[in-house]
């Protein structure tokens, strides 16, 4: 039995077993060599960016490194309170590099997943009057239904282990 937040409880029950074995390896050494070309070519990335941040002081020296090294340059603004970072998923070095980039030191290097990302902190701003308020209100509201959640996940539990329960007609019961 697992708790999945989206599905609810789930039953889980093994339909088959199979003993552990080797592959031969001809029947693995595509997937081997192509695992070692995107190892070393994260490897090579992120010896390039590393050796690039230096070199970079601008927005257009970001630019003209990108075009000569034919990279992809995206733009995307997030705050601190962003879980997922859209495309990028819940990348937490990402968002742990670009929050921590300054005027002063506007570049940085996160590698994630075998992906290596150069970042270029563009502007920073802190949100103001009304919009910060709302914010404020948006975390505070999620704090508070996070401990209910717990209070209430505790109090279940604890009547869970003092109280056996049996489910008659389970299709009457129905999530809230």
């Amino acid at each position: 039995l697992r708790r999945n937040p989206v599905q609810g409880h789930v039953f889980f029950q093994v339909a088959e077993r199979k003993d552990a074995f080797v592959k031969p390896l001809e029947a693995v050494r595509q997937q081997a060599a192509e695992q070692v070309r995107a190892q070393k070519g994260a490897q090579a990335a992120q010896e390039t960016g590393q050796a690039a941040l230096p070199t970079l002081k601008s927005g257009e020296d970001f630019k003209a490194f990108a075009a000569r090294h034919t990279l992809f340059l995206k733009q995307a603004e997030f705050s601190a309170a962003d879980a997922n970072l859209g495309e990028l998923g819940a990348n937490r070095d990402f968002q742990r590099v670009a929050l921590g980039l300054t005027p002063e030191r506007s570049f940085g290097i996160s590698v994630a997943e075998g992906k290596v990302y150069l970042l270029h902190l563009r502007k920073r701003a802190m949100p103001t009057g009304t919009e910060a308020d709302k914010q404020r209100r948006a975390a505070a509201q999620a704090v508070e239904q996070e401990l209910q959640q717990y209070y209430m996940n505790t109090e279940l539990d604890r009547l869970k282990s003092a109280y056996h329960v049996e489910l008659l007609v389970p299709e009457l019961v129905t999530s809230a």
